[in-house]
């Protein structure tokens, strides 16, 4: 059975990269830790690699099967370009709520998973990580309908723009 990548993004300020097997047992949100079962060589991923600075974050991103994180307007740009599946957790405590309505137009695009941090729970979370990674082919629509909401260009477009109305 293939391993998956998962990252969870605690806010964009921790980082853990765990190679998942394909069963997660639990989950501590508050820790930013999953429990797994797992072979010799993910024991030793299970460490989760911290990184404190954000210059690799591209770096696990790009690696990562499905990425958990916030989903404010510049990251939902970024998993769209990359073409992620994403489990979206939107902060409750931002302007507008404007990070939930963000999560509500990449989940109803089929994109990826909305879960209100008020109902997220491990379960919660462990169900929908097994059902993207162990579900035939719900990774690959979910990460091909990400894709779509790409807008490859967009500073060039909006750069071209602003010189247009500058002229």
């Amino acid at each position: 059975m293939k391993a998956h990548n998962v990252v969870y993004c605690n806010d964009f300020t921790d980082i853990y990269e765990l190679k998942v097997t394909p069963v997660i047992e639990s989950v501590d949100l508050e820790k930013g830790t999953m429990t797994i079962k797992t072979t010799v060589e993910n024991e030793k991923l299970l460490a989760a690699i911290k990184e404190d600075n954000l210059e690799d974050i591209a770096k696990y991103m790009a690696a990562a099967d499905v990425i958990i994180c916030r989903c404010g307007a510049l990251t939902i740009a970024e998993l769209s370009c990359m073409g992620k599946a994403s489990i979206l957790i939107p902060s409750p405590n931002v302007a507008e709520n404007h990070q939930y309505k963000n999560a509500k137009v990449v989940s109803d695009a089929g994109g990826a998973v909305l879960i209100e941090e008020k109902d997220l729970t491990p379960k919660k979370l462990i169900e929908e990580i097994d059902r993207i990674l162990n579900q035939p082919g719900t990774l690959a629509q979910m990460s091909e309908n990400m894709k779509k909401m790409a807008f490859p260009g967009a500073t060039d477009r909006i750069w071209n723009e602003i010189c247009k109305i500058r002229k």
